[in-house]
């Protein structure tokens, strides 16, 4: 340890550390002859720079730690496919997107100070199911099987976390800010909050199990070796645009087809409406940079579009399923009847929604029915 002298030395009195100004160091040396000229000042050098050219040394003393910020959520980045890519190709490309997406949202999901972090997660495992699909012709069936049912599995064991995510900031804040002096509805809040975080307990412990690192270790092996590369390759080297055009002019026919009931249809087929109008949607996300950017644009458009009017659909199929599972697990009878009387503020709040979206998804079918094909 590197002492100090306190004893004067050459005429310089040395001070103390302990009186040391964290500014400067005062140095007087014996009053000289005639008039006094004050205190000699001596600046404080400057800090000594390490070797490294304008990194500077290591501090000796401790500064407080910091907190460090929440991991952040992102949403998927465009797929860019090459003008002459293959099925091939477009299978490998489409594939990593996917997976890379919901793994760059894996920490924001297990620490889960922002809904958004699962959402991403279940919306990548969502188009990873949405890509099987489209190229279900291309895949062994073994391998399409256990894809489906591994994605299948930890979306649906992500599934109640997501639900009660949008029930409460989407649907409930709404509705507490206007009856703020409702026991009912602070009842049924309360409930939701208490089970959002059980859903969200049960969501790390499936993203932290062994069977979800078994899958991503399946995967990784699958993608990097290519491992639908089994028997004929001659249809795998189709163009992927080709393979495009295709695929997404039939169903883009068959979902305009059955927009022509839409002013008259029930519930439970607009919701199937919708999650088909949002699987279209993601086929037009992966191969946008292969088609025409025009009509490819257009017709995304006016598949988000129509998705987003019938949100409505969802926000009251959440509701109603989120209503059932809160008085099920009630803890008494009194609960019970709170969340009862509660979900039917919130139940007569949408279906008046839903009266007031359905001409605008009516206006955007139409123009949607007059796409013309990719």
């Amino acid at each position: 340890m590197r002492t100090f002298d306190h004893r004067p030395c050459s005429g310089v009195r040395v001070i103390p550390p302990a009186h040391h100004s964290p500014e400067l160091i005062l140095a007087r040396k014996p009053a000289p002859k005639g008039p006094s000229r004050g205190p000699v000042v001596t600046p404080k050098r400057p800090p000594v720079k390490s070797r490294a050219k304008g990194r500077p040394a290591a501090k000796t003393t401790s500064s407080p730690t910091r907190s460090a910020a929440p991991p952040m959520w992102c949403k998927p980045s465009p797929i860019v496919l090459v003008s002459d890519a293959t099925v091939d190709d477009a299978l490998l490309t489409i594939a990593t997107a996917c997976r890379n997406h919901w793994q760059a949202n894996l920490a924001a999901a297990l620490v889960g100070e922002h809904p958004e972090g699962i959402h991403q997660v279940r919306v990548g495992l969502r188009r990873f199911r949405v890509f099987l699909t489209l190229f279900s012709d291309y895949l062994p069936s073994d391998q399409l099987t256990w894809l489906k049912t591994e994605a299948k599995a930890l979306g649906d064991a992500l599934g109640p976390a997501r639900d009660l995510d949008v029930f409460l900031a989407e649907l409930m804040e709404p509705l507490s800010d206007k009856g703020a002096h409702d026991a009912n509805v602070a009842i049924l809040m309360r409930t939701a909050r208490n089970a959002r975080n059980d859903a969200h307990a049960a969501a790390v412990v499936a993203l932290t199990s062994k069977r979800y690192s078994r899958f991503m270790t399946r995967l990784n092996t699958w993608l990097t070796g290519r491992g639908w590369r089994r028997g004929d390759v001659r249809a795998r080297r189709r163009s992927a645009e080709s393979f495009a055009r295709a695929v997404l002019n039939r169903r883009l026919a068959k979902i305009a087809s059955n927009t022509k009931s839409i002013e008259n249809m029930r519930a439970a087929k607009l919701h199937r409406l919708r999650i088909a109008v949002k699987k279209l949607r993601y086929g037009f996300e992966f191969f946008h940079a292969a088609l025409p950017q025009k009509r490819t644009t257009r017709a995304s458009l006016l598949l988000k579009g129509l998705q987003d009017s019938l949100g409505y659909v969802n926000d009251l199929d959440v509701a109603k399923r989120m209503l059932t599972m809160l008085s099920e697990h009630a803890a008494d009878d009194q609960t019970r009847l709170a969340i009862i009387r509660g979900g039917r503020r919130l139940t007569a709040t949408f279906d008046a929604a839903a009266k007031a979206a359905r001409p605008q998804a009516v206006r955007i079918a139409t123009r949607l029915r007059a796409q013309k094909p990719l």
